[in-house]
């Protein structure tokens, strides 16, 4: 009986994907419980005025303490789901500044892949059909999201589709709404989601929900779970200074508070030392064993070089810690070779590399996280738009090195003529542009210093991160924490800061993302000058996911990009006449209408 109910909830799973894959915003009609959805979630914000006492409290000293794990329990409860529901639920837990939404993508991707694999394997074995594991049913709570709020929760590697968001979040938000003791007294935001996201991994049966934290760890509202399967600390760097503290002992002590006695916990490998030491203090005070990830090309692959479809240095990294964790959670769900103890006793060590199976491979290979050192060429256009949401100062310094490669591979006599080295006017290829915003308290020099003194960068224009200059309810990338006042005197702020450091480049300030772009495609207008040729245009988006998501929500709405040729298929995406893909999803190229 088991087995025919794992078969169906399978069953459901392919329905679900295959729902994903219809068309996002076909028929408004049918998406109306979604779009509504969104409009009561947008509600649940915290406004600008709140968030501004809230920081005048911290300007006092005063300190959150648990509040979120508290109330996080609370509202769980509310809606049907007890702590008990949570410790049966098998996580992996991932914290950090750099890197932890990738980490958990790829966390996601090996699994899924390792049981395809593995279930292809036992399948081809003459009677081994009965049996044949069934794959591994997924879960992926990350933030924030790019386009539309259902990317935070995916099953299987997709987004749940806008009918599996709405049904899941009327029925919580209809139990939270009737329980409540006051008016106010409804979960903010990101909050709402968690639990939505706990409720939908529970109810849908995901054998593995890999969770991202949202900031810090401690405090986190994700740190609700206490029985997780292993815990992933990724590179730690100074963000979110005024909740976390402006040192990296402190940042270090807050990201490890997701750390429980019974699961080992895997850190990456280059930690600053002074953040590893607080780690492993933290690490002997929870009884918790913490290793160090070896470097990437430590592992046997079975064939070399390992082709990451997320591109660049820094994504080594984390795939090394991708693959401890992974390993842990089969070593566990398998039952083989894994107790779950952990010990105080144990020195920091650096983990063990291992082979890898054709299905953890694949599971690199084929990861799509999009958003992150993606480049997209817009066919027809000149434009190739180099995206990466890199928004501290070590994922900014990694980002220009990449989009520096990059872009010279592509063009480089372009880079010549960009840095005034003395090559003609008329030998140069391309104008490179960076489109850039950053938000909260983040030091703004040290984000844009990088990409001013790089000497890269003709134009550079500053836009807030909505697509339009004011957005509706109904939007999934409205932002109600945010005064209109406050966006434009960031962007101000930031040309400021950029003419410090560069008085070359060319600056200008937009309304909205959609302003920007148009900008920026009035760039490759042809002149005399080029001979009438139709000039090529680099753009280098970055400084905020939510910016990145913005501009790919106009120039790839349906994330079509990121989709595998069977998906692609599969739904009539409009746009992909338009669209090149390359970088990590390099394996599709959509051909011309």
């Amino acid at each position: 009986m088991r087995h025919l109910l794992r078969k169906l909830t399978m069953v459901k799973g392919l329905q679900e994907i295959a729902s994903v894959c219809s068309g996002a915003f076909a028929n408004d009609a049918k998406n109306g419980g979604y779009r509504e959805a969104v409009k009561a979630l947008n509600l649940l914000q915290t406004n600008a005025s709140v968030l501004n006492e809230v920081r005048e409290k911290r300007k006092k000293g005063y300190i959150e303490r648990d509040e979120n794990v508290q109330d996080t329990r609370k509202f769980l409860a509310r809606s049907g789901i007890s702590l008990e529901d949570l410790d049966a639920l098998p996580v992996i837990h991932v914290a950090g500044t750099k890197g932890k939404g990738s980490t958990c993508a790829l966390c996601e991707s090996i699994l899924r892949h390792y049981g395809m694999e593995k279930t292809k394997q036992c399948s081809s074995k003459k009677g081994a059909f009965e049996l044949s594991p069934m794959p591994i049913r997924t879960g992926l709570y990350t933030s924030p999201h790019l386009i539309e709020v259902r990317e935070r929760i995916q099953l299987n590697g997709r987004p749940i589709s806008h009918n599996l968001f709405a049904t899941y979040f009327w029925k919580v938000y209809n139990k939270l709404m009737e329980k409540r003791e006051h008016e106010k007294d409804m979960p903010p935001y990101f909050k709402f989601l968690t639990v939505l996201a706990f409720n939908i991994f529970i109810k849908e049966g995901v054998d593995v929900a890999v969770i991202e934290v949202g900031i810090g760890g401690e405090n986190d509202c994700t740190n609700v779970i206490r029985k997780p399967v292993v815990i992933g600390i990724t590179t730690l760097g100074i963000d979110h200074q005024k909740i976390l503290g402006d040192t990296l002992d402190k940042i270090a002590w807050q990201k490890a508070g997701i750390m429980k006695t019974g699961a080992p916990a895997f850190t990456a490998l280059g930690q600053a030392p002074i953040a590893l030491k607080a780690l492993e203090e933290r690490a002997k005070e929870k009884k918790v064993t913490l290793k160090v990830c070896p470097p990437l090309s430590s592992y046997s692959f079975g064939h070399s070089p390992l082709s990451l479809a997320l591109s660049s240095q820094v994504q080594e990294g984390n795939a090394s810690l991708a693959l401890q964790l992974s390993n842990v959670w089969i070593k566990w769900h398998e039952k083989s070779s894994f107790s779950g103890s952990s010990s105080s006793g144990e020195h920091l060590c650096i983990a063990s590399p291992f082979e890898l199976d054709a299905g953890m491979i694949n599971g690199l290979i084929e990861c799509k996280w999009p958003g992150r050192t993606q480049i997209l060429h817009w066919q027809d256009s000149g434009i190739t738009f180099f995206l990466d949401g890199a928004h501290t100062a070590e994922s900014i310094k990694a980002c220009l090195e990449w989009f520096t490669k990059e872009s010279l591979q592509i063009s480089p006599i372009g880079h010549e003529a960009c840095i005034g080295d003395g090559v003609k006017n008329e030998a140069q290829e391309v104008t490179r542009v960076l489109l850039f915003n950053s938000t909260g308290d983040r030091n703004i020099e040290n984000l844009l210093g990088p990409f001013a003194e790089s000497g890269l960068f003709k134009h550079v224009m500053f836009s807030p991160n909505t697509t339009k200059p004011s957005m509706d309810l109904t939007s999934d990338q409205t932002n109600m924490m945010v005064s209109q006042e406050a966006v434009s005197a960031r962007c101000q702020e930031h040309r400021t800061i950029w003419q410090m450091y560069n008085k070359e480049a060319q600056v200008s300030l937009h309304a909205c993302v959609a302003n920007a772009l148009g900008s920026i495609k009035d760039l490759t207008m042809p002149s005399d000058l080029d001979g009438g040729k139709r000039k090529k245009i680099h753009v280098l988006v970055s400084g905020s996911l939510h910016l990145v998501g913005s501009v790919l929500s106009i120039i790839d709405p349906d994330l079509s990009c990121s989709l595998s040729p069977q998906e692609l298929h599969s739904q009539d995406v409009l746009n992909l006449s338009k669209m090149h893909c390359h970088g990590q999803s390099s394996k599709y190229v959509p051909s011309p209408a």
